[in-house]
């Protein structure tokens, strides 16, 4: 009877931290996807300047800037516009910052200063740039918390079901060398 008293409460503990990893908050930070949107433009505006360089023979000026994408700044074989609407802002609403200075004659660097809108800076404050694309941004604390909580619920869940499973076993007999052991124990303890 105890047994299956016991067997009933790790079902329902099973139950609950299941109802709990179902059912709780896992989005990602909103800044975790600001990142991500901010590297995707990015990428783009390399594209897109792929093809302004394709048709002009090279990279707009500093000057210029990534309206040059929009605007013809004098070139004959400008055959834009590339961008079909305006510049848009980075993701936190600051404006993107483009620099072609020829000296890194490869590409040139476009960047958003992340959520702060200042250069450098932490978690989502952290600069994204052409330049370091693929460096991910650093766990915040509350992501970091809450994989934390995904993982204890998860190793949770599964104790629960072991749990389960063995009291289960124990309670329709089916473990003799279990419940010998069990009476091992109460003897030993006595």
């Amino acid at each position: 009877m105890l047994a299956k008293a016991t067997a009933c409460i790790g079902m329902v503990f099973c139950a609950l931290l299941i109802l709990v990893f179902v059912f709780a908050d896992w989005r990602p930070d909103i800044g975790r996807l600001r990142e991500g949107r901010a590297s995707v433009q990015i990428r783009f505006f390399l594209t897109t300047l792929e093809s302004y360089k394709a048709d002009c023979g090279g990279y707009p000026t500093t000057a210029e800037g990534l309206d040059a994408l929009r605007e013809n700044p004098g070139y004959p074989g400008w055959h834009g516009p590339y961008l079909s609407e305006d510049i848009p802002a980075d993701p936190w609403g600051h404006p993107y910052i483009y620099r072609y200075t020829g000296a890194r004659a490869e590409s040139p660097e476009i960047i958003s200063y992340g959520a702060d809108g200042k250069p450098g800076g932490r978690y989502f404050d952290t600069d994204i740039s052409t330049w370091a694309l693929f460096v991910p941004v650093q766990e915040t604390p509350s992501e970091a918390r809450v994989r934390h909580v995904r993982t204890l619920t998860f190793i949770g869940i599964c104790a629960a079901f072991v749990g389960f499973l063995f009291l289960s076993r124990l309670s329709i007999g089916h473990a003799p060398e279990i419940r010998t052991a069990l009476v091992l124990l109460r003897i030993v303890k006595q």
